[in-house]
């Protein structure tokens, strides 16, 4: 992942601010979900942890496990003094007995205590499984198997979800309609395998998807993402297709810089006009909020505390592509919103939602979150140039 922005230029306050979340995220929130966020025996990750310290016995998404594994494998550069490895290979091994299915793929959802709740394939959790494998190859990197592993469920998920006239489908069987958001988290499972393994197709893939967004997805006014498109790549006429959610606003630009940078102006201009339409439309008090419709009605009020995440790092990202300073402020107030969910009775976890009167919502740290913080973190760490081993 690129330095987002040089240290001579970071302000005192984004210093600060990396500073107290970084300390944050070192001294209570690797250790906290460590010693709670972990199931005993097994080694499997937890779905969330409630305020008082104990997880729920509730269903556990695919999604999360390779989420944590991303969370956990950035912990060494990020200054925690545990060796994150061996939780992290128990994990994945308890990932793949657990969620593993017979095609080689994994199914979306189990009980608890293991059992299938939901058999279901879904391009989504299968992104953050390449996004796994990708940073465990980051940390080691003369290790072939982690690539020759990802590149075989690349390949399988190109057979079973590829849909024609390009993208993918987000299930099997799901032809009428194309999805962004798991195209978004292919796209940044892409953009990791670009940086560390050897295979030229993750970089064609990524500028496929890349051009997908640009092209089809972001057709809504003020230069908008729309969330739902028909399998033509029209909007869908639905209410989910006029939905915007700012938070994936901020998410798209955030990648779409790191796919084509400075080098590509009109991809910059479709990155900065996702900015604009995320903090026109859907910053309200201070908080990024859950959904707009694309007239600017407001149509899920709550803020929760991932979609602040993005709004720092396209914030950062931003930045770092056209030294407007209105982006640190933006950054800056990013990151106020992030520490006003971080006030937990146990220190290390997090509440998840922003109420519209302003309240913070009391309720269980989901733990696919971390993902959200652990990398906004090392964004800001990059951007200040405090970060203490290279990448």
């Amino acid at each position: 992942m690129p330095t987002l922005v040089p240290s001579e230029v970071a302000s005192s306050e984004l210093a600060e601010l990396c500073a107290r979340l970084r300390g944050w995220l070192v001294r209570d929130a690797y250790p906290r979900w460590a010693a709670l966020g972990i199931e005993p025996g097994s080694g499997g990750f937890v779905e969330s942890i409630g305020q008082d310290g104990i997880a729920p016995a509730v269903p556990r998404r695919a999604r999360v496990p390779p989420r944590q594994v991303y969370a956990f494998a950035h912990a060494a550069r990020l200054g925690w003094d545990v060796d994150p490895e061996p939780l992290m290979t128990a994990a994945f091994a308890d990932y793949r007995r657990r969620y593993g299915r017979a095609d080689g793929l994994f199914r979306t959802l189990v009980t608890a205590s293991g059992e299938i709740e939901d058999d279901t394939v879904l391009l989504y959790d299968h992104a953050f499984v390449l996004l796994a494998l990708a940073e465990q190859k980051r940390l080691r990197p003369d290790d072939p198997s982690f690539e020759a592993e990802a590149v075989a469920l690349r390949s399988r998920l190109e057979a079973v979800l590829g849909a024609p006239g390009g993208g993918f489908l987000s299930a099997p069987g799901a032809g009428a309609r194309r999805e962004a958001n798991p195209h978004m988290h292919f796209l940044e499972a892409c953009l990791a395998w670009t940086e560390v393994g050897g295979d030229g197709h993750w970089r064609e893939l990524a500028a496929g998807i890349a051009g997908l967004a640009r092209a089809h997805f972001i057709q809504g006014r003020r230069g908008a993402l729309y969330e739902v498109c028909r399998a033509d790549w029209q909007p869908d006429p639905s209410l989910a297709g006029r939905l915007i959610e700012p938070g994936h606003q901020f998410e798209w630009a955030w990648l779409l810089l790191r796919e084509a940078g400075a080098r590509d102006p009109a991809a910059v201009r479709a990155a900065l006009g996702l900015i604009e339409a995320g903090e026109e439309l859907g910053v309200r008090d201070g908080y990024a909020v859950m959904a707009v419709q694309d007239d600017g009605t407001l149509h899920d009020p709550v803020a929760r505390l991932w979609s602040q995440t993005e709004r720092l790092k396209a914030a950062l990202a931003a930045f770092a592509v056209t030294g407007d300073g209105v982006h640190v402020e933006r950054a800056l107030a990013a990151g106020a919103a992030i520490e006003s969910y971080l006030g937990t009775p146990l220190p290390g976890l997090w509440f998840d939602v922003r109420l519209p009167d302003g309240r913070i919502a009391d309720g269980p740290a989901p733990a696919s979150t971390f993902y959200h913080l652990v990398c906004a973190i090392d964004c800001l760490d990059r951007a200040t140039g405090r970060q203490r081993t290279g990448r």
